[in-house]
């Protein structure tokens, strides 16, 4: 098992499986250790529901019981352990709503919805309530630490009921069957995994911190250099600057213009949908994810089919060298997201939530715009502009009007060609980067469900472990 060779490189060792095995009679068990027993998730736990958390009641923070909601588990600090809430009731409101306060090292976890499909688990550390969208675990006979990590192994996600909004009952998963070892296991088992665990989130955070550097450092560079902050053919900045004439932006190269993005370039708002009309032509559907996921569109992109009219086709047919922009979101900073067509030899059309701009090449170099409107002084533009409350959008206006700094044509492409070699070296150490992360997120799910089901036996591991956190400093 591939996760085995890190954790003899932590110093543990290279675990066994267990002398006997016996078939569990449960298809996601499959063998068990001869001695363990298969028993329902009620023999040891009690599963309780949320309640309703009504809007009229939400947003006072000062009160000593935590009231959890689903949002609240993404929240920084929040990973493992519930250590803050948005809300907070008293004791006399939670009575009023009929909220059950659960204690210190109850699990929780997503029912219902999409949340339910990240199969998120969450120890609490206070008193707490939780809404109607969450189910609780209280351990009743058993190792907690074991209980969490067995949880985390099951997919109740895939366990839902099917229909459009997947949803999981307390009847459900208290009668869910699993393995169940001694005490004497449980407790090893809860002890390696947290100790392992401790190790690859260590390795995790770093990467993903070299990971967000490296993301920072491109983000820069493309403002250095669309701003005028550095001279990209000397590396050093430009001669003499003038002021923009904005106050976001300050001095700008003397030589350099400040132009509305509507005047060097055909900007419109696509209103083509996901749709399959039979008097309509067949085309390829270039979506806000495509758009919002990719900083090159290319024909190798898998595209969704749908059906356009005449008219959309010949306003929204994207070609080589437009420059496409996510125009509304939920999220306001997910907005003006910008990619470049780089190449899209099929009759591509571009969908609803986006916005095609195709820059009239006799004033500028389509990949500049592209640089241009990824930089923050752009995006700054776009967020500040941006209108709505639960969803936020750019008017066809707003696009149109928002500057940009402009050089002369020759250097528009010198500063185009400098930030691709820069940004594909980025693009492809931030590649591997992800591709690490994806690969510690695989050791660590393997890890769980291995040592969960007992495939293999992590006791002599866990007294290893115990001795040497015993003679740490």
């Amino acid at each position: 098992m591939y996760w085995e060779v890190w954790v003899l490189k932590s110093g543990v060792l290279d675990l066994k499986p267990y002398p006997e095995y016996k078939d569990s009679g449960t298809k996601w068990l499959g063998r068990v250790p001869n001695h363990w027993e298969v028993v329902p998730f009620k023999r040891f736990a009690q599963f309780t529901s949320g309640v309703g958390f009504p809007v009229n009641v939400q947003g006072d923070t000062d009160q000593e019981i935590l009231f959890v909601k689903v949002s609240d588990m993404n929240a920084s600090g929040n990973e493992r352990h519930i250590l803050g809430a948005a809300n907070t009731v008293s004791l006399e409101r939670a009575k009023e709503l009929g909220a059950k306060v659960f204690g210190v090292n109850t699990i929780i976890f997503p029912k219902v919805g999409g949340a339910l499909l990240t199969n998120k688990r969450r120890l609490l550390v206070h008193q707490t309530c939780i809404d109607n969208n969450l189910m609780a675990c209280i351990v009743l006979a058993a190792n907690t630490g074991f209980a969490f990590r067995l949880l985390q192994w099951l997919d109740l996600g895939g366990m839902a009921k099917p229909g459009p909004v997947p949803a999981i009952s307390e009847g459900e998963v208290k009668n869910i069957r699993i393995s169940l070892p001694s005490s004497e296991e449980q407790n090893a088992i809860a002890r390696v995994l947290d100790y392992v665990d401790g190790q690859l989130r260590r390795l995790i955070e770093a990467r993903e911190q070299g990971g967000g550097l490296l993301e920072e450092y491109r983000a820069a560079a493309i403002s250095e250099a669309v701003t005028g902050r550095v001279d990209v053919r000397t590396g050093k900045p430009y001669p003499d600057y003038k002021p923009s004439g904005i106050e976001w932006l300050g001095d700008i190269p003397a030589h350099w213009e400040i132009r509305r993005l509507g005047h060097v370039a055909n900007v419109q708002s696509s209103n083509v949908d996901k749709h399959s009309r039979e008097q309509e032509i067949p085309v390829l559907l270039c979506n806000y994810v495509d758009v919002y996921k990719n900083d090159a569109i290319t024909q190798d992109l898998s595209f969704m089919v749908a059906t356009a009219s005449y008219v959309e086709i010949d306003r929204f047919q994207i070609e080589a060298g437009d420059v496409l922009l996510t125009k509304d979101s939920e999220a306001w900073n997910d907005i003006g997201v910008a990619s470049l067509v780089r190449n899209c030899e099929d009759t591509v059309v571009l969908g609803y939530h986006c916005a095609l701009v195709r820059p009239n090449l006799k004033i500028v170099e389509s990949r500049y715009v592209f640089r241009a409107l990824q930089s923050s002084s752009v995006a700054y533009q776009f967020h500040v502009r941006a209108k709505g409350v639960t969803r936020y959008g750019l008017t066809l206006g707003a696009m149109r009007t928002t500057a940009i700094p402009l050089p002369p044509l020759a250097e528009q492409v010198a500063i185009a060609e400098y930030l691709d070699r820069l940004t594909s070296k980025i693009d492809t150490a931030i590649a591997n980067t992800r591709r690490e992360l994806e690969l510690l997120e695989e050791y660590r799910t393997r890890m769980i469900s291995d040592v969960v089901t007992g495939q293999v036996d992590v006791r002599e591991a866990a007294a290893l472990i115990e001795v040497k956190q015993e003679a740490a400093p």
